[in-house]
């Protein structure tokens, strides 16, 4: 009787041995299989997050190449505009020197006593409709040599006289008015220097 207890109970030890054995496998696999999953989702949140630094990194070199290639657009802009002030003022000064080249033949003449020879129209003048002719006052010549003056177009003798420089004056200011360039004091220029200068021919 006490042999089959024993038989017994040796049997119950070894089966309890076996579970034991078997669930701690389990348990060692289960832990396993876990640990190579975190594993493998961690290599793949690195690969994700080193693809998307290459894509920003990527963004940012030609986002640098399109900022270097607006400035230097730019910076041909900026001279373009700089050789354009420079050539309007170099027609400025030409102007100004025919102006008063104008006004020491004027001058000349006058000494010499001799009528000044009337200026030509230039072509431009001849091939567009003139502007309505007046015949100015020597006030409003006068008038008109001040304004002209005053807006830089020579230094004329308000004398009241249509000489050469006062002609050439007011041929500078229609061609840079974009008027029809005749030299003489029409309607139209009068009315358009008494807007530039804010003097009123009389």
């Amino acid at each position: 009787m006490n042999a089959g207890n024993h038989r017994g109970a040796s049997r119950r030890t070894f089966s309890g041995g076996w579970v034991l054995v078997a669930a701690l496998g389990w348990g060692l696999w289960a832990w396993s299989a876990l640990r190579d999953g975190a594993g493998e989702a961690t290599v793949q949140a690195q690969a994700s997050r080193q693809g998307a630094l290459e894509r920003i990194t990527a963004e940012r070199d030609l986002l640098a190449a399109e900022r270097d290639q607006l400035q230097a657009q730019i910076g041909n802009l900026q001279d373009a505009q700089r050789r354009v002030a420079r050539a309007q003022e170099e027609v400025t000064h030409l102007e100004h020197l025919r102006v008063r080249l104008s006004e020491a033949v004027d001058r000349a003449q006058a000494q010499l006593g001799r009528r000044p020879d009337p200026v030509p129209q230039s072509s431009s003048a001849a091939a567009l409709p003139p502007n309505p002719s007046i015949t100015p006052s020597q006030q409003q010549i006068r008038t008109a040599q001040e304004a002209l003056t005053a807006l830089g177009y020579g230094r004329l003798e308000a004398d009241g006289v249509m000489g050469p420089g006062t002609r050439a004056a007011v041929e500078a200011f229609e061609r840079a008015r974009g008027l029809t360039v005749t030299g003489e004091l029409t309607s139209r220029t009068a009315e358009a220097l008494e807007e530039a200068a804010g003097i009123s021919p009389r």
